[in-house]
């Protein structure tokens, strides 16, 4: 079996991105499901590798930048979700991007903008063209709209997610030799690990209030 994929579910609360991964895991909408605090971790069956490690985190006020980076450095993932009836959800959207991408590698991590909520026309703030037009001025990997109530598209994100996981590992094979990524990656690696939960892997990153090394 294959190495799990690793996703980060991000966005402001209440825009279902605990519904998505439920509705995903379950094929139902439950209405009764709490908001997520802090962190929630989901393992999964999927087509490629027989396990998908979903991590979901939820954002509640202000946006905690240090919990981001650790969670996102190493997921193979990356989904910024917006509520296509919170105009406010869909603003946030810059600030989330702007915190993940100097700290994952672009080349390995696959960044999906998801538009949620897709089945509540008569709310709805922010259109599909406004959608898509984010989605190539932040040049994210996928852009996709779904409905955690009705299911629309909901099995199509996590395959496309995991076509683009293929793809991009594939690629990344052909233009990088397993040695010399290794090379790349190493000293990285080795120059400074944060001794604390973190793990981060930044050599300038000074993102917690651990004893830093």
């Amino acid at each position: 079996m294959s190495d799990p994929i690793f996703i980060s579910f991000i966005g402001e609360k209440y825009v279902g991105k605990s519904s998505i991964v439920d509705f995903y895991g379950s094929k139902h909408y439950n209405p009764e499901l709490y908001a997520t605090t802090g962190v929630e971790t989901h393992i999964m069956k999927n087509t490629f590798t027989g396990e998908l490690n979903v991590h979901v985190l939820d954002m509640a006020g202000e946006t905690n930048e240090a919990t981001i980076i650790a969670l996102c450095v190493t997921c193979d993932v990356i989904v910024l979700v917006y509520d296509k009836t919170y105009r406010q959800s869909f603003r946030k959207i810059d600030d989330f991007h702007n915190i993940i991408i100097q700290h994952i590698y672009p080349e390995k991590s696959v960044v999906v903008l998801l538009g949620n909520k897709a089945d509540d026309t008569n709310r709805e703030k922010v259109n599909t063209d406004e959608g898509y037009n984010k989605h190539k001025y932040l040049k994210t990997d996928l852009f996709i709209e779904t409905s955690a109530m009705t299911g629309y598209n909901i099995n199509e994100l996590f395959q496309k997610m995991e076509e683009e996981v293929k793809k991009k590992q594939e690629r990344n094979v052909e233009v990088f030799p397993k040695e010399d990524t290794d090379y790349l990656i190493e000293p990285r690696i080795q120059t400074y690990i944060c001794p604390c939960l973190c793990r981060c892997i930044c050599p300038s990153c000074r993102c917690c209030d651990c004893t830093l090394v």
